[in-house]
């Protein structure tokens, strides 16, 4: 019988020794966190870009882009525009999905390979990059590989994503694409071969980054001249996709530099460079955003009141009563132009030039004619300029003999054409070869112009191809384009002040006026620098000038810097219209320096009179949606005071004055889609700000509200017809919110003006302004339909 005798020293061994294992694994996962947290330290850049391109890459912009290099390719409206879209998306493809993650891979294993002082670690490189003497650790080794095809899986993703939820099979396909190259990469990146396919990197990692630098900064050099001679052409060939993850790359090559140099010096780079920014920003000295140049305008040319701008267009528009049936309605329409980027745009575009193109057998503009004034916001604003543009031309044209009806002379094709121009890839190109640049220099020394202006070079660039007559309207002064005989609507281009938050419009007359039956102004409403020719009209005799306003200690400002307050001044109407689309941080705001009134800085002496001075400041003005995105609240300041103008031309019992037959209308223009309460609970630091946009967001609907609310039939107002709601509906919401459209959607658009109520509606405003002629809406295919009720 064998007894088990226990050692009574075991329990006093196996204590310590178990201490010592759980003490090793907790060195070892302090040891792995802090390798992890090193190298994510050490990658920071790589790991910031990379975020940053998942978000861009997965946004409803960027996947229409996919769509578009797909269909402009395979299937083109205009197969003329083919070559060139060939060879964008071959430039794009091989920059996202060949350049883009060796870019991302080689940096990051760039850096990893590095000793903490920068020089390189003891392996041997002339073997392949994955053999087994390679001595990082795991972090080091694979997040170069994860971080590299993140991208590319994000882009599939989001693209099949994308196609399942519109039911866009053409979506399907570069998700595939994307998952074979993905695929590809995974296998040349994860997988441990010994075919020599990267050979040459082991060749590369033994370069140091100063051996490289010349040819990068002979590459910016390069890409600097090609933008400020070739900002168009190039941008639009080449592709948005080329330039926006070209910029990744250049940034990745750039913070890589700089971390390398951090390792080798101790000095943080990055860190200096943020602060370097900073100091510039905060003296403003980085500040290219200067809407220049203004036009000088002739003394004689004086902006009217807005009643009598009405009177003169509506006295031109009747000839006089006696052509005008006892019982027949004079139609005026207020057109409200929602915001909302180039879908905006083609929706203000396509609405106003169908209308005009279904009554061009009858002559040209024929609706236009009926319509006072168009209060646009961003991107209504932008398409609401290009029709008035290429309406003005046609009518002159007319004039000369040529016939409307043609379809070369139809209006929706050429904007078709125009706004399907890539507006965006000049924008993008401009902004990380010149505008961001700008940010670490003075503009002292150089200048570079902003990328807004590139949006402005782009639509003309795009109207002189499709119409080249039209562009000189756009570059003249937006408040000459109207006059009360030139058969177009007055435009009324909303922005927002950013100094005082208000809303400030281009346009031809004052927005301002007066009680019927009371010689004072209407309360409510602004009554100074309500528009740009106030706000840059010419300085005031024995006025003395200062700079700036919030420095009353300062010298007056140079002579020669008065000279250009002494005439009066406008924007451009290209000018006007983009400035009503400056969103940021698509486009910067853009800055105008005025005169203003300070009396804070005025002679305040006992036993002198107070003597106000004008000051020199400077004002940015961005997107008029700030204030309010539909247009509508401009629209029906208007709207309200002409209609008490027409009830004082209509007194009680006299219904054969022409003002008793005068009926406004408003059209507000407005792409719907559908939106639903989120039961997001958005915490303590996201509610301030998602309770602002929110709010902001809701003022377009609320302005709707009201203005449905005042053309109430069952308020029966004298002098006010019907608010006419125009809302293509998007059901799958395929229309994004940007300055680039594809073809596709760009037809989807137009048919989503053909179809249903859209039609209906449409076809009841062309019998109002020709109630005896049979009208049917200019569609492809031909829309015959007609409401029997109309």
């Amino acid at each position: 019988m064998t007894t088990n005798h226990s050692d009574p020293n075991d329990s006093a061994h196996q204590g310590p020794k178990k201490d010592k294992t759980i003490t090793a694994v907790f060195y070892k996962i302090a040891a792995w966190l802090a390798d992890v947290t090193k190298t994510v330290h050490l990658l920071r850049a790589q790991i910031i870009i990379v975020l940053i391109s998942i978000f861009l890459l997965s946004y409803e912009q960027t996947i229409d882009e996919y769509r578009a290099l797909y269909s402009n390719v395979f299937e083109p409206v205009y197969a003329e525009k083919r070559w060139i879209s060939i060879v964008t998306l071959l430039s794009s493809t091989a920059t996202l999905f060949v350049f883009f993650p060796f870019t991302i891979w080689f940096t990051s294993r760039w850096l990893t390979n590095r000793n903490d002082n920068g020089s390189c670690l003891q392996v041997d490189l002339n073997q392949d990059y994955r053999s087994e003497n390679d001595t990082r650790s795991w972090t080091r080794r694979w997040l170069p590989r994860i971080l590299a095809v993140a991208p590319l899986l994000t882009v599939a993703y989001a693209a099949w994503k994308s196609g399942q939820i519109t039911q866009d099979k053409t979506l399907y396909i570069p998700s595939l694409f994307c998952v074979s190259l993905s695929a590809a990469w995974i296998y040349l990146l994860f997988a441990r071969t010994r075919h020599g396919i990267f050979s040459f990197v082991s060749i590369l990692l033994e370069k140091e980054f100063r051996d490289l630098r010349y040819i990068f900064l002979t590459f910016l050099v390069v890409n600097i001249f090609v933008i400020l001679n070739f900002g168009i052409t190039i941008p639009q060939t080449l592709g948005i996709l080329t330039y926006g993850v070209g910029f990744f790359i250049v940034i990745l090559i750039f913070a890589t530099y700089l971390a390398w140099g951090h390792m080798r010096t101790k000095v943080p780079y990055m860190i200096l460079l943020g602060l370097w920014t900073a100091f510039l920003a905060y003296y403003d000295w980085t500040n290219n955003h200067e809407v220049e140049p203004l036009l000088s305008i002739d003394a004689d040319n004086q902006p009217l009141e807005l009643h009598a701008a009405f009177d003169a267009w509506l006295n031109h528009k009747t000839h006089n009563s006696a052509n005008i049936a006892a019982d027949q309605e004079i139609p005026v329409f207020i057109v409200a132009a929602a915001g909302g980027g180039i879908y905006a745009a083609q929706n203000a575009a396509f609405f106003l030039s169908k209308l005009d193109d279904s009554l061009a057998s009858e002559g040209c503009g024929l609706f236009s004619k009926h319509v006072f004034a168009v209060s646009g916001v961003s991107g209504g604003s932008v398409g609401a300029a290009l029709h008035g543009a290429l309406l003005k031309n046609q009518l002159i044209a007319m004039g000369k003999g040529k016939k409307c009806a043609n379809e070369e002379a139809l209006l929706e094709p050429k904007l078709f054409k125009i706004l399907n121009e890539d507006l965006l890839a000049p924008i993008v190109a401009n902004f990380v070869t010149l505008d961001y640049p700008q940010r670490f220099l003075p503009t002292w020394p150089i200048s570079f112009p902003d990328r807004a202006i590139a949006l402005e070079n782009a639509i003309l660039s795009a109207v002189s191809r499709h119409e080249d007559g039209s562009r000189q309207y756009l570059e003249n002064a937006a408040s000459l384009h109207w006059k009360a005989d030139s058969g177009l609507p007055a435009l009324v281009l909303n922005t927002t002040e950013l100094n005082s938050g208000r809303t400030v419009a281009s346009s031809p007359f004052k927005l301002h006026g007066r009680y019927s039956d009371k010689n004072r102004p209407v309360t409510g409403f602004p009554q100074e620098d309500a528009t740009f020719r106030e706000i840059l009209a010419k300085r005031p005799e024995r006025h003395t000038i200062y700079k700036p306003m919030e420095n009353c200690s300062d010298h007056p400002i140079k002579l020669t810097d008065t000279q250009r307050f002494e005439k009066n001044r406008d924007l451009s109407l290209i000018q006007a219209a983009v400035l009503s689309a400056r969103f940021p941080y698509a486009s910067p705001a853009g800055a105008l320096t005025r005169l203003t009134l300070s009396s804070e800085c005025a002679n305040t002496e006992e036993g002198k009179t107070k003597q106000f001075r004008l000051f020199a400041a400077e004002t940015q003005y961005i997107d008029g949606g700030y204030v309010e995105s539909s247009g509508t609240e401009q629209a029906l300041r208007i709207v309200t005071l002409l209609r008490d103008h027409v009830q004082f031309g209509c007194p009680t019992g006299s219904g054969e004055s022409m003002w008793c037959k005068v009926k406004i209308h408003m059209i507000t223009i407005n792409l719907r889609t559908d939106r639903l309460i989120s039961d997001t609970s958005y915490g303590l630091g996201l509610t301030p700000p998602m309770g602002l946009l929110k709010t902001w967001s809701q003022r377009s609907q609320t302005s709707r509200e009201v203005a449905s609310e005042y053309f109430n039939p069952k308020r029966s107002r004298s002098g006010i017809g019907k608010l006419h709601v125009i809302e293509p509906y998007d059901a799958f919401n395929e229309i994004p919110l940007g300055w680039r459209l594809s073809e596709k959607n760009s037809e989807k658009l137009q048919n989503f003006l053909c179809d249903g109520q859209q039609a209906d509606k449409m076809l009841r405003l062309l019998k109002l302004v020709s109630p005896d002629t049979p009208v049917t809406l200019a569609c492809k295919p031909p829309t015959s339909r007609e409401s029997d009720d109309l």
